[in-house]
C-alpha cells in the first residue's frame, strides 16, 4: 500500500484543485456553519469542474518537456507519489463517469488509444470490466469462503489435468479474476460493520490460515468508522518490477494473491 501523506504534509502543499482551509474542511477538522459549509463545497465543485475542463488544454498544448518533468521526476519518492495521486485521479474520473451515465463502453479505451497515439503507437485498448454485486454481513463471507474453494479447485484442475494451452490460459483468467473479488471482499469485509471480525478473522485467504486476529479487524476498522471517509481508499502499487522478461501476470496472479 502507499504510504499516505500526514496531515502536516498536506497543509505544507500548496494550493491545487484543493485549497489548504478545502484539505482541512474534507478531513473533518474545520467546524462550519451549515451556509458556510454548503458554499465551501460548491466552490469545490466548480474547481474540480472547471480543472477538469482544463485538461483538454494541458492535452493539445502542454509542452513535451513539461510533460516529462512532470511524470518523471529525479526522486523516487515524487516518482511514486506521482503513481499514486494518478491512480486515485483515474479512479475519480471513472466514478465519476459511472455518476454521469456515460454509454460509451470504450470510453477508457479510447483514452488509451488517444495517449497511445500522442506516443508515436498505434495502439488498439481492450479494456474489459467484469463486475458483481458487493454484498454485506453473512452473505460477504459466504461470497469469500465460493471464492477460496473456486480457487483451489482452479488450482487443482491446472496441476494435475493435462490441459489445451487456451484451457488453461482461461482457468487461469479466471483464478486471476476470482483472487481479485477475494481481495476486495477482504477489504471491504475489513471496514465493514456488519461483517463480525472473528468470522472474518477465521476464514482462509488463498489457501492459508489468515494471519490477522479479530482485534486486528477492530483496530483497523475503528479510525475509519470514525473518520469523515466517504469511499474506501484500496491499497495502491506504486513500484513493479520483474525477476525476468518471461515474467507475467497471468503466471503470478495466483502468486501474488498469496502473499496478501
Amino acid at each position: 500500500m502507499s504510504d499516505q501523506p500526514t496531515d502536516s504534509q498536506l497543509d505544507e502543499r500548496p494550493r491545487g484543485i484543493l485549497t489548504p482551509d478545502d484539505r482541512q474542511y474534507l478531513r473533518g477538522e474545520k467546524d462550519l456553519s451549515d451556509s458556510a459549509e454548503r458554499n465551501a463545497r460548491q466552490r469545490i465543485r466548480d474547481r474540480i469542474q472547471e480543472s477538469l475542463a482544463d485538461f483538454e488544454l494541458l492535452w493539445t498544448c502542454l509542452p513535451e518537456r513539461d510533460l516529462h518533468l512532470l511524470f518523471a521526476p529525479d526522486d523516487q519518492q515524487a516518482h511514486q507519489k506521482l503513481r499514486s495521486s494518478a491512480h486515485y485521479a483515474i479512479a475519480f474520473l471513472r466514478l465519476g463517469l459511472w455518476t454521469n451515465e456515460d454509454l460509451h463502453p470504450d470510453r477508457i479505451a479510447d483514452a488509451i488509444e488517444q495517449a497511445a497515439f500522442a506516443a508515436g503507437k498505434l495502439a488498439h485498448a481492450d479494456v474489459q470490466l467484469d463486475t458483481e454485486p458487493a454484498p454485506e454481513g453473512d452473505l460477504l463471507l459466504a461470497a469469500m469462503r465460493d471464492k477460496n474453494n473456486r480457487i483451489a479447485e482452479i488450482r487443482d484442475r491446472v496441476e494435475e489435468d493435462d490441459l489445451e494451452p487456451s484451457r488453461e490460459a482461461a482457468l487461469r483468467q479466471e483464478a486471476h479474476r476470482e483472487a481479485t473479488f477475494l481481495y476486495h471482499l477482504f477489504e471491504k469485509g475489513l471496514v465493514d460493520p456488519s461483517v463480525d471480525p472473528e468470522a472474518l478473522a477465521a476464514i482462509d485467504l488463498f489457501g492459508q490460515e489468515s494471519d490477522i486476529a479479530a482485534d486486528a479487524v477492530e483496530k483497523e476498522r475503528t479510525p475509519v468508522v470514525e473518520s469523515p471517509i466517504v469511499r474506501q481508499p484500496l491499497p495502491i502499487v506504486t513500484d513493479v518490477s520483474y525477476d525476468s522478461p518471461e515474467d507475467s501476470v497471468d503466471q503470478s496472479a495466483i502468486q501474488t494473491r498469496d502473499n496478501g
